[in-house]
């Protein structure tokens, strides 16, 4: 597994394996999260066609995005509150309770 649509570093099955096995945030994990977010965030103008404003919800911090950020500013430290941020812009990211649970499990 490696480099290609995702342009993450390469690496191995027992890696891979190891990262999901892992306690805490391996690396491997976090460099995919980020370049899984960078590639729906290169497609925004296509989720912008069904982007919402952020809820009105007590259960929800307030969000510091009002629209899609470009793919440029999600870093390996940021990554969970962008992910936060635009799943609460897309109605298909909390529509669902389980979606819903693991948006707030993120604040």
């Amino acid at each position: 597994l490696g480099e290609g649509v995702l342009k993450v570093s390469p690496f191995s099955a027992a890696e891979l394996s190891q990262a999901l096995t892992h306690p805490g945030e391996p690396l491997l994990l976090t460099e995919a999260s980020v370049a899984l977010l960078r590639l729906l965030l290169d497609h925004s103008a296509q989720l912008a066609s069904g982007q919402v404003p952020p809820p009105v919800d007590t259960r929800v911090v307030a969000s510091t995005l009002q629209q899609l950020p470009p793919s440029g500013v999600v870093t390996r430290t940021n990554w969970p509150e962008v992910l936060r941020c635009v799943g609460w812009l897309l109605p298909e990211f909390h529509g669902d309770p389980a979606c819903e649970a693991a948006l707030l499990a993120l604040q």
